[in-house]
């Protein structure tokens, strides 16, 4: 839901960052490029998805405190 909000909301490129192969698919499915922090660095997918700029803006979205698993966090960038 977060991913499709912020594509309505004008986002050009919503990253989702995660480790779960399930959710990372929910997320692709979704329209978001997807990094699996556990095989690629974060810092260097991001660097090269925006040309070395960095996201413009940051939403978290996690169960962290429910579910005691690793958060998916969403970035978008204009």
């Amino acid at each position: 839901m977060a991913i499709r909000s912020a594509v309505l909301l004008g986002a050009k490129q919503v990253v989702v960052i995660d480790h779960v192969p399930e959710r990372l698919a929910m997320a692709q499915a979704a329209g978001a490029v997807t990094i699996n922090f556990k095989e690629d660095s974060v810092i260097d997918r991001l660097r090269d998805l925006t040309q070395g700029k960095g996201p413009e803006n940051a939403s978290t979205r996690s169960a962290w405190n429910r579910m005691r698993r690793a958060p998916l966090t969403a970035f978008t960038t204009a």
